[in-house]
Order: C-alpha cells, then sequence, then structure tokens
C-alpha cells in the first residue's frame, strides 16, 4: 500500500486534476470549513473522519492504531494512507459524510 507524501500546494492542486471534477469541490469546501473548534476524535474504528495531512483536511476511514496516538488512515477520496497523530483527527461533519468516497478498498482472493 502507498503512503502519502505531499509536497507541497501545487503538488495536491496537480492531484486534484487527475481526480474529477466533484472530488475536486468537496476538497475545497471540506479545507475551508474550520475543524478547530470540531469535537475530538474518540477512536471508533468505523466512524468516517477528518485528517489533516500537511495544512490539507481530507476525509478518510481509520485503518488500525500504529502506536498510542497515532492512526493509519485510509484517504477515501485518494485510496493512500497516512500516519497521524490522534491531534490531527476530527470527525468528519455530517455534511461531508453524505457525499460517497471518491475511492473505495478492494481485495482480489
Amino acid at each position: 500500500q502507498r503512503q502519502m507524501c505531499i509536497r507541497d500546494r501545487s503538488y495536491l492542486v496537480s492531484l486534484f486534476f487527475m481526480k474529477n471534477e466533484g472530488c475536486l469541490k468537496l476538497m475545497k469546501s471540506l479545507n475551508h470549513k474550520n475543524h478547530c473548534g470540531e469535537r475530538s476524535w474518540m477512536g471508533n474504528m468505523k466512524d468516517p473522519l477528518a485528517v489533516l495531512v500537511e495544512d490539507v483536511w481530507y476525509r478518510g476511514s481509520c485503518l488500525e492504531k500504529s502506536s498510542n496516538d497515532e492512526f493509519k488512515i485510509m484517504l477515501m477520496d485518494f485510496g493512500l494512507s497516512v500516519i497521524a497523530s490522534r491531534m490531527m483527527i476530527k470527525p468528519l461533519h455530517p455534511r461531508f459524510s453524505k457525499v460517497p468516497f471518491f475511492c473505495h478498498r478492494v481485495r482480489l482472493s
């Protein structure tokens, strides 16, 4: 599985152009929302979440707990995983949960 590394905001913009316009609109909206006042994420592995990666908010899903305060998060619109501390994770606002994810995890048997 690939680990995500965002070099700078221009890299993020180029990622957007590779995705469809709906994803771009959702990401812009997600990043205009102030998540600082949101309650802390309680660590429920099934809840959709917002994760801050290098000053950009993403929608995600927790895959596993990596260490005492870090979690492996799947960025559900890009299909990449990151390691994030609990401080960088917030519950996803319901408005952003209603939009289907742009990537899905699958496994061929």
